[in-house]
């Protein structure tokens, strides 16, 4: 039942907009808003209660403003910390139940002044992953007591309704001719290096250059302004025949490609959770991630993937000849790792958790 009482301040409510996004849709399920207010998004996907302001600031937070003083919401929902620095502005009278979902690097560091004060106002912190909480409260210790995890959980919707075997699939001929392949899902951003692509092109290449019956072909799936690196780093190593770069991936081809893989290589070690391995599980994939990092939350070492010690190259490597020997082993993993998610990581178990943390 909706609730005419709740505001959702969203930073980005695009549902094709990554992690936060996918967050603000799922709590918007779990408590349905009778208002939300995006920052990003064009003023033409609005509808008659939800508004988006295409970045311009000052418009959305004296939205975000005029919902507060005149809606008076019982609760207020953030999906992020930025947004709520407006809270600084609001009267505590105004203040019922105030919600603020936190995600990676932004909470894992002392927070600043405004965010300080916004989450002092905070009733309820949330926290993606139990690393995301224990860096956030080792460097925030004070807002422990109403600090509390909410692991995320849940697959795009569209993944839901696709039926597979009765569609088209415009990479078919790739993915079905030559060896098995390998996946690799993400945004490719030079900033975000450290999700470890780079670093799989050249394990890729040891394992070439080490056993000419390495059999495992890598399928990277992602957009951004590192693309022409990763084209280039293909080209220069020669490994055309073995790797292939993908853009413009929409949910449906995407879903074809865990489908069709053997398994997920997402060797990043600076994550606050990570999609993409509950999106692997759900099409029954294996999952290969960095221990100590929130890939533990979600991959049982040896049962349903693989945890490497980094992202290193050298580190990566030893799966990938494994993989390429003992394909059945990680199949069989990929089966474990759909058990998980239908015990643990579906959208529901996601909603359970996260009305229970703000009770």
């Amino acid at each position: 039942m909706k609730n005419s009482k709740v505001l959702l301040v969203s930073i980005n409510f695009e549902t094709s907009k990554g992690g936060v996004s996918r967050v603000a849709h799922l709590m918007s399920e779990a408590l349905p808003p009778s208002k939300m207010l995006s920052l990003y998004g064009k003023k033409e996907l609005n509808s008659s209660n939800q508004f988006y302001f295409n970045k311009n600031r000052i418009t959305f937070l004296w939205a975000v403003i005029k919902a507060i003083f005149f809606d008076r919401p019982k609760i207020i929902v953030f999906d992020h910390i930025g947004p709520s620095s407006i809270l600084f502005f609001i009267p505590q009278f105004l203040l019922k139940k105030i919600i603020v979902f936190l995600h990676d690097e932004e909470a894992w560091k002392p927070v600043i002044t405004r965010h300080y004060k916004a989450l002092m106002k905070a009733t309820h912190i949330l926290c993606n992953s139990e690393y995301t909480y224990k860096k956030f409260i080792a460097n925030n210790p004070v807002f422990k007591p109403k600090t509390k995890v909410c692991l995320l959980a849940g697959v795009p919707s569209k993944f839901e309704q696709i039926k597979l075997d009765l569609t088209a699939n415009q990479y078919q001929n790739w993915q079905s001719e030559g060896a098995p392949y390998v996946l690799f899902v993400s945004r490719l951003w030079k900033e975000h290096r450290y999700k470890g692509h780079l670093n799989l092109i050249q394990a890729m290449k040891l394992a070439i250059a080490n056993n000419p019956n390495f059999n495992l072909r890598l399928a990277i799936v992602g957009n951004g302004d590192d693309e022409s690196t990763v084209r280039e780093q293909i080209v220069s190593n020669q490994l055309e025949n073995h790797i292939h770069l993908f853009t413009n991936v929409d949910d449906e081809a995407l879903a074809h490609f865990y489908r069709n893989s053997l398994g997920l290589f997402f060797p990043s070690d600076r994550e606050g959770f990570g999609f993409v391995f509950l999106e692997a599980m759900y099409f029954s994939k294996c999952c290969i991630g960095i221990a100590d990092q929130p890939a533990e939350e979600i991959i049982l070492d040896g049962l349903s993937g693989k945890l490497l010690i980094d992202n290193r190259s050298e580190n990566i490597l030893p799966v990938l000849m494994d993989m390429s020997i003992h394909s059945e082993v990680y199949y069989n993993m990929g089966l474990e790792g759909r058990k998980i998610f239908d015990t643990k990581f579906t959208s529901a178990h996601f909603y359970q958790r996260f009305l229970e943390a703000i009770q």
